[in-house]
């Protein structure tokens, strides 16, 4: 997330350029931050961490392409809201599995990382014009 995150704000444009640039910075050094405390709180439980580009990209499911550089500022912004809730999919997993282990200082740090990605969702769909799940969830069909 954090090389997506660099290459938008150095690269986003149109009228809102300026405001996006300095969000995309927010979040981009809240990506840093949140990845060196969870490293930290591995450790301190006694886990293993990532320790390799190699390994961080093995692992992600996040898309990364040179290409969107060159996509629209409502791309963007539209592309960081699913991958921050692609993220969360494997949060919410860690924090029930770090649950099930007994590691409750791990699954509190899990729950902190949680907030601050759907604070970033609502965020990032508020200049959308959307709500915060609109168009996340899967809508039950009733028919």
């Amino acid at each position: 997330l954090s090389n997506k995150l660099q290459m938008a704000k150095w690269y986003v444009k149109g009228m809102s350029a300026q405001q996006l640039k300095v969000l995309f910075g927010d979040l981009l050094k809240q990506a840093y931050d949140q990845k060196d405390a969870l490293g930290t709180v591995l450790i301190d439980e006694a886990l293993i961490t990532p320790s390799t580009q190699k390994e961080f990209t093995e692992y992600t499911m996040l898309e990364e392409n040179g290409q969107n550089k060159y996509e629209s500022a409502e791309w963007l912004v539209n592309d960081f809201v699913h991958d921050y809730d692609t993220e969360n999919m494997f949060v919410t997993r860690a924090i029930k599995l770090a649950e099930k282990e007994d590691r409750p200082v791990l699954a509190q740090h899990l729950v902190g990382v949680l907030r601050d990605n759907n604070h970033n969702i609502a965020t990032l769909q508020a200049l959308l014009g959307k709500t915060p799940r609109e168009g996340l969830d899967e809508e039950d069909d009733e028919d």
